[in-house]
């Protein structure tokens, strides 16, 4: 039934087109890491499947093959090289399986990506992470139509924003900065250098974390501990 079939296709189309986004955001990719492009150059490579790795219950880790077979506690993605990466090592980025949230869980998002297109569409552990065979590759132009058509719907004056790939990894660090976690953890994520012009931008704490943290503060303030260090500076 070729309706079928272009339902399967369309339906395949629409999760990598969600995938790209919450891989983007979750491990603050840039670019050039995330997904092929004219000006990816030959230092940096799209990630591809091989660079993911699933571990199980127990810190073991999970074959490509046995993906989605064995339920996988965690994931983790190395970056060989990273654009301000001084060691040359690259980084390792990792996430923990949200069961209750699955739909969102980029565990969960993962590997049932890699079970689809592996068992359905022959995909292969060397190849490219959005790689789907007689399915076509994801261009970077198909990206940022998507997000500008997605900031658009959000009702987004779109002359004032601009929407592209990297609008995914600044978005992350926002959103980790927004939790109230500190810079230096999000630079690990995202792979930026400890003297980054760009982080303490994407970093801006909102009036929310202020509430949040002078709240915070007040109450240890009340607590035993911080009495009596008070009184022992005071002694």
């Amino acid at each position: 039934d070729m309706g079928e079939v272009n339902a399967n296709r369309r339906q395949l189309y629409e999760r990598r087109i969600f995938l790209v986004m919450m891989v983007g955001i979750c491990f603050l990719l840039r670019c050039s890491e995330h997904i092929e492009s004219p000006k990816t150059g030959t230092l940096v490579q799209p990630v591809r499947r091989s660079q993911i790795t699933f571990f199980d219950q127990r810190g073991q880790r999970i074959k490509y093959c046995e993906v989605g077979r064995i339920k996988a506690r965690q994931v983790t993605i190395n970056i060989p090289f990273s654009k301000r990466d001084r060691s040359g090592h690259g980084r390792k980025t990792s996430h923990s399986r949200q069961e209750e949230n699955r739909d969102i869980c980029i565990v969960c998002l993962l590997e049932e990506w890699i079970v689809i297109t592996r068992d359905q569409y022959g995909a292969k552990e060397d190849s490219a992470l959005y790689e789907v065979p007689t399915f076509g590759k994801l261009r970077l132009a198909h990206l940022t139509e998507i997000m500008c058509r997605t900031v658009e719907a959000c009702g987004v004056n779109k002359s004032k924003v601009k929407a592209t790939s990297h609008s995914l990894r600044y978005g992350g660090a926002t959103m980790l900065a927004a939790a109230g976690y500190p810079q230096y953890l999000i630079a690990i994520y995202g792979g930026w250098s400890e003297n980054s012009k760009s982080l303490p931008i994407y970093t801006k704490i909102s009036t929310e974390m202020v509430d949040t943290v002078s709240r915070n503060m007040v109450r240890v303030a009340k607590g035993n501990p911080s009495e009596r260090f008070l009184m022992d500076l005071m002694a």
